[in-house]
């Protein structure tokens, strides 16, 4: 069950940032890179693409944007921590995680899991 995420871990230092990445950081020659692997020669139009898009972003959201009403980030913020508690509350995650536990125990009357 923890081979995936150590084998995630162990391998993300060879994962390359994205092309969006490298535009907000003002790196276009990575981008294109990474673009015309993604792409192969029809890149150029992406990369026009991204840089417009990147012209339209706001420049950073703040932890006041995401927790005062009246801004765009908050309705997000909100849904977001309403279904972390509605996942505790019911219980969620933990049958999640030990269904196959209490499957057994209810089904073989086993004592052990």
């Amino acid at each position: 069950m923890n081979i995936f995420p150590l084998a995630l871990m162990s391998l993300i230092t060879f994962l390359p940032e994205s092309p969006r990445f490298y535009i907000y950081h003002d790196r276009e020659e990575d981008a294109s890179k990474a673009l015309k692997t993604i792409y192969g020669d029809d890149y150029e139009d992406k990369l026009d693409e991204l840089k417009e898009s990147s012209k339209n972003e706001p420049d950073g959201i703040s932890y006041t944007d995401m927790l005062t009403p009246g801004h765009d980030q908050f309705h997000p913020t909100v849904l977001t921590v309403m279904a972390q508690v509605n996942q505790a509350l019911t219980g969620y995650g933990a049958v999640s995680v030990c269904k196959l536990c209490l499957i057994q125990l209810y089904t073989s009357q086993s004592q052990t899991c």
